[in-house]
């Protein structure tokens, strides 16, 4: 296991585990410039990988971790737990990304609106998770845990989900976005929501392709 207290700042070159199943723990932020690489680069890595929050500039890239990569920040004064701007480079290597950030405002973010961020699996175990500018694209399965709350900023937050979609908590807020109506489009490779779970609809359209479960 390898555990850094402060910020990891990668401004050219790999940095990653040499061990491909040690765990790795960052308690600060880990920032990707441009000739940055965060991983090793192939998919190898295999040992979870727990951040306080990742910022990934234009031409930088995060090769995740086919584990787990957990989010744990957020909090005043920037909010940031996932900052990919426009021209990075995201490898998911099927692998899970977590938000764990108890109930710290933390958001999924770019720098323009219309951008997208894309995840293999996606996870919501934190109580006030925002996505704040871009659409969000899970190429598998997408959790919201019991309790917890995923709410969509505006009118650019299209969410797609190929796989499966289980709300035991919340997706959505009663004034969806700052710009109303919503122009945000849902769609769901099929839709689980159980006891106590809640999904506060889009103004436009929720499209799910498999079933539906509530």
């Amino acid at each position: 296991a390898i555990n850094i207290v402060r910020d990891v700042v990668i401004t050219q070159g790999k940095f990653y585990q040499e061990t491909a199943t040690h765990t790795l723990t960052i308690g600060r932020d880990v920032h990707v410039a441009a000739n940055g690489t965060f991983g090793k680069g192939d998919g190898t890595i295999s040992g979870n990988i727990t951040v306080y929050s990742i910022n990934i500039e234009s031409g930088g890239t995060y090769d995740a971790t086919t584990g787990t990569t957990s989010i744990t920040g957020g909090g005043s004064p920037n909010y940031i737990g996932f900052s990919a701007k426009n021209g990075h480079n995201f490898n998911h290597n099927n692998g899970t990304v977590q938000f764990d950030t108890g109930g710290d405002e933390s958001w999924i973010t770019t720098n323009t609106n219309n951008g997208e961020v894309k995840f293999h699996n996606l996870i919501i175990n934190g109580t006030n998770v925002y996505l704040n500018k871009p659409g969000l694209v899970c190429d598998n399965d997408f959790t919201i845990n019991a309790g917890k709350q995923l709410r969509p900023y505006n009118q650019y937050n299209n969410i797609t989900v190929k796989g499966h979609a289980k709300i035991s908590g919340t997706l959505g807020k009663t004034a969806w976005g700052l710009d109303e109506p919503s122009a945000a489009a849902v769609s769901f490779g099929s839709l689980e929501i159980p006891s106590g779970g809640t999904y506060i609809a889009t103004q436009q359209t929720t499209t799910i392709n498999g079933g539906f479960h509530n």
